[in-house]
């Protein structure tokens, strides 16, 4: 996934079997920063129109937002966002294209979730649950 965090700056976003997510200078493929997780990291996703924001997918069926924009938190590797409600792997996420808010994310427990992931949101951040799958979804 290569969603530069400031225009042109190609910072590449990928996760690991190893517990981590890694953000990678594209041009010279020097590490710019290793974010821990409690399990492996199956899910990356760069927000399409919020630099410096970055989803994560894992093992133990949460996806994490993180905020690395000058300023903000995320720099320490904790996530401003921790979304539970799977109960299986969360495999796959993506930002809604028009709702900055919007994130959904498709699990191994047979489900979409479709998410509020505005760090200064308050209420339930589940907003629905997608059903109809018999198997995982990706």
């Amino acid at each position: 996934n290569s969603r530069g965090r400031h225009s042109g700056t190609g910072e590449i976003a990928t996760g690991g079997a190893d517990g981590f997510a890694c953000v990678t200078d594209a041009a010279t493929g020097n590490l710019i920063r290793k974010i821990p997780h409690p399990g492996p990291v199956v899910g990356v996703e760069w927000h399409p129109k919020q630099d410096g924001v970055l989803a994560t997918a894992s093992q133990d069926g949460t996806v994490r937002i993180f905020n690395f924009a000058d300023g903000q938190g995320g720099a320490d590797g904790k996530p401003q966002v921790i979304l539970q409600g799977h109960t299986a792997r969360a495999f796959n996420i993506t930002y809604h294209p028009v709702c900055p808010d919007l994130v959904a994310s498709g699990s191994d427990d047979k489900t979409v979730r479709i998410w509020n992931c505005n760090a200064r949101f308050t209420g339930t951040r589940e907003i629905r649950t997608l059903v109809g799958h018999t198997n995982n979804v990706r």
